[in-house]
């Protein structure tokens, strides 16, 4: 397709788009005009529904004030006693004014608020379908005191769900009036859904309440807006067909002035045709890579200016070299200015060199944090003997790294019974901050992280929270990061830094890395503690056992002894045993000769 039918059809085609454009906005903008007339034509009908809404409720109010300035004025009330409740009762008319009043005031009010009651449930509009009701002014759910339409209700409290009609968000009609009529007598209008007597299709209604605050009442009337819908549908519906006859002769309008648009845009294109294919020759050379002379420019007009563009992009060609062989040198910093806002080459590289800064500035952040973690590593793994040597120099070691103004560690003590955290390292803390400091779970932010167990970064440091201080003076730190040390899960405790200056989104990383590394390290070191314990302990009971083990054998020697010792003694005392027994029997024998001799002497004796 050649440039000159090209061209033709962009301009038809932009004149269509314009036409197109210019149909939407006009349609639209009458459509938004007949829409705003017949907002207004609503408007107005409701403001006349209003007024006539108020009329009629100002002609019941009208009723009721009149009434009820008679039943406080005394005359009239002793004058409706003796006319209307003793008129055929001569008995009563030697009774003074006063008597008749003090008996009886009471009594004529209640007759005479009756008689107005009945006064209003007789008033009728709106060929006898217009009514008016009564309720008090309670503010919770009010009593219906008169319904002309609907007697049954009278003395009914008006709580229930089928009241709640409300059009705008469901409310109960009749609480609603209250509070609208006693906030304001001009703003006490309710529109709600109710069917009219004897049909069951639900309609639109409007009402409007008036407060009267002598009485306590709140007294209203209501009107069904079927007839003001239908209304404003039918104006509705006439300014439709009016806008439709217009948008018909726009149209009308809109092709002929198209016809008349493409004839012209024809001629156009072959007047241009010849210099742009010029241009376009110029610019097949450049996209070969051809050395392309610069235009001889003869035209002050837009063609001309797209001849000068040409010839300034071939003069900014080498300054897009000179870049990209700067940048291909690893000259990452070299200035570079595009040929102008609208130079997407130009923004295209500095958008590249941009990428490369940022990948180079990752990579030096990766180093950095790969540096650290190495660093820190071997650190932890240095000193796994003593805790505090421990948390002395990661802390000290942490906060150079780092480049930060102070640091703390603290650590979670006091087991599952009495968890709280205990500060055991610090660096360039002032005076009152050195001391022992025991901080229970959720006090204050090293509290706060204790409970949630995850970084707090601040750049709100409240007043007074801490303080740098140097030879020179003292100032807050812009920042705070505290971080937990944790492992598998297992909180530890928590490292706290204040610096100048707020900390980048991966130191707070490297932060969180290196706790989780001082982690693992406090565990190994209260391991290797527990195990030195536990060590020291068993060497102690070896010692011990040892100990009883030479006791025993001394015991047992010495009970071997006395084993012995017995064992002698007791084959002495066999022998001593053996010799009194053999005592004994030779003692036994000398004595049986002995009574053998004596009784051989006796026998003789006798027989002497």
């Amino acid at each position: 397709m050649g440039l000159r039918t090209q061209l033709s059809g962009f301009t038809v085609m932009l004149l269509l788009v314009l036409a197109a454009a210019l149909t939407t906005v006009s349609v639209v903008s009458m459509q938004r005009k007949g829409r705003e007339d017949v907002a207004q034509y609503e408007a107005i009908q409701y403001d006349k529904l209003k007024s006539q809404l108020k009329n009629l409720v100002d002609v019941a109010v009208g009723v009721i004030d009149k009434k009820h300035r008679q039943m406080e004025d005394s005359d009239y009330l002793v004058k409706y006693i003796r006319e209307n409740l003793f008129s055929g009762d001569t008995a009563y008319f030697s009774w003074s004014d006063e008597e008749l009043l003090s008996s009886y005031r009471t009594v004529a009010k209640d007759y005479l608020r009756a008689e107005l009651l009945q006064q209003i449930a007789d008033l009728r509009y709106d060929r006898g379908m217009g009514y008016y009701w009564i309720t008090n002014d309670v503010s919770t759910y009010p009593t219906m005191i008169m319904h002309a339409a609907k007697p049954q209700n009278n003395g009914k409290v008006m709580s229930e769900d089928k009241y709640k009609v409300e059009k705008e968000r469901g409310r109960n009609i009749y609480q609603y009036r209250v509070r609208l009529s006693r906030q304001s007598a001009d703003s006490a209008f309710i529109e709600y859904t109710m069917n009219k007597p004897g049909e069951d299709r639900v309609y639109t209604k409007m009402s409007y309440s008036y407060w009267y605050q002598p009485l306590g009442w709140v007294i209203s009337t209501g009107i069904y807006m079927d007839d003001i819908l239908d209304d404003i549908a039918v104006f509705e519906a006439r300014v439709e067909r009016q806008l439709r006859g217009t948008v018909r002769i726009l149209l009308i309008t809109v092709i002929l002035s198209l016809l008349i648009g493409a004839g012209l845009a024809i001629r156009f294109g072959i007047t241009i045709t010849n210099p742009i294919r010029e241009v376009q020759s110029r610019l097949q050379g450049l996209a070969r890579g051809a050395a392309v002379e610069h235009l001889e420019i003869n035209r002050k007009d837009e063609l001309g200016e797209m001849g000068q563009s040409l010839n300034d992009l071939l003069s900014g060609i080498s300054t897009y070299t000179d870049f990209a062989k700067a940048i291909g040198k690893g000259e990452l910093d070299v200035s570079f200015q595009p040929l102008s806002e609208d130079d997407v080459l130009g923004k295209a590289m500095l958008e590249m060199q941009g990428s490369l800064q940022g990948a180079k500035r990752q990579e030096e952040i990766q180093n950095w944090m790969s540096q650290g973690a190495a660093q820190f590593g071997e650190l932890f793994n240095h000193y796994s003997e003593d805790i505090n040597d421990l948390l002395d120099t990661s802390l000290r070691e942490l906060v150079k790294y780092m480049g930060v103004n102070q640091g703390a560690i603290y650590l979670r003590e006091g087991g599952d019974k009495d968890p709280h955290m205990e500060r055991k390292a610090y660096y360039a803390y002032e005076r009152q901050k050195k001391a022992y400091q025991r901080i229970n779970p959720g006090e204050g932010l090293i509290g706060q992280c204790m409970l949630e167990q995850e970084t707090l970064y601040i750049t709100e440091v409240p007043a007074h929270y801490v303080n740098i201080n140097s030879g020179l003076g003292h100032a807050n730190p812009t920042c705070i990061v505290i971080t937990p040390i944790m492992n598998n899960g297992v909180f530890y405790g928590a490292v706290e830094f204040a610096s100048f200056h707020a900390l980048q989104p991966h130191e707070v990383t490297f932060m969180e890395k290196t706790c989780e590394l001082l982690a693992v390290s406090l565990n190994t070191v209260r391991a290797t503690h527990r195990t030195s314990q536990l060590l020291s302990q068993s060497q102690s009971l070896s010692e011990e056992l040892r100990a009883q083990e030479e006791e025993l054998r001394q015991n047992q020697e010495e009970l071997q002894a006395t084993h012995e010792e017995m064992r002698r003694k007791m084959s002495e005392l066999e022998m001593v045993n053996a010799s009194l027994r053999r005592e004994k029997s030779l003692l036994q024998e000398e004595t049986q000769l002995l009574r053998e001799e004596l009784m051989g002497w006796k026998g003789q004796e006798s027989a002497a």
